[in-house]
């Protein structure tokens, strides 16, 4: 049995690991603002702008969603390895984080697909975005149905699962035409 000593030590550990894990979620919190910041400017019909940076407001969200899953992977490591207070609350805001990170890939992967619907020919390197938005769509989709985000996914949210299940769908039925990519 530890002696006081041990055990002040023991709470002040996990204090200290419960702090740098509220921190790690507040960061993780600003990079998901700025991720749905770039998804409402993109939205603004932006993404679809003619002109050769075309693209690059997806890249950008791209780039920071990628940040967001970076620092997610160390986030859900201290929370699983943490078993001090509040556990079940830092779990929470880690959760409802998560779903904003794929909801708002979901949304841009939705609107990517679309703007490379309406091109009339598709530049260089398209067959290797749309093969991963196809990806994004899937992996969102079904991240999104899991019984323990249930009451964190939004009604719009499940209007965009249902219209992402539609276009794979359809990718699905058309898979080998879609994935061709050389002229007619």
């Amino acid at each position: 049995m530890p002696d006081a000593s041990e055990r002040s030590a023991m709470l002040f550990s996990s204090e200290t690991e419960r702090l740098n894990i509220l921190r790690f979620l507040q960061i993780l919190h600003a990079k998901t603002d700025d991720l749905n910041d770039l998804s409402r400017w993109s939205r603004g019909g932006l993404m679809g702008r003619p002109g050769g940076s075309r693209y690059a407001d997806f890249t950008r969200c791209r780039d920071v969603a990628a940040e967001c899953w970076a620092f997610s992977i160390v986030i859900e490591r201290r929370i699983d390895l943490y078993h001090g207070p509040g556990r079940d609350g830092l779990q929470t805001q880690f959760d409802r984080l998560t779903v904003t990170i794929w909801s708002v890939l979901m949304e841009t992967s939705l609107r990517f697909l679309e703007a490379l619907a309406g091109e009339p020919h598709l530049p260089l390197g398209s067959r290797e975005i749309f093969v991963r938005e196809i990806k994004t769509l899937y992996d969102s989709r079904k991240f999104l149905e899991d019984p323990r985000f249930t009451g964190l996914v939004d009604g719009a949210t499940h209007r965009r699962q249902d219209q992402a299940a539609r276009i794979l769908e359809a990718i699905v039925e058309r898979a080998p035409a879609l994935l061709e990519f050389s002229p007619a």
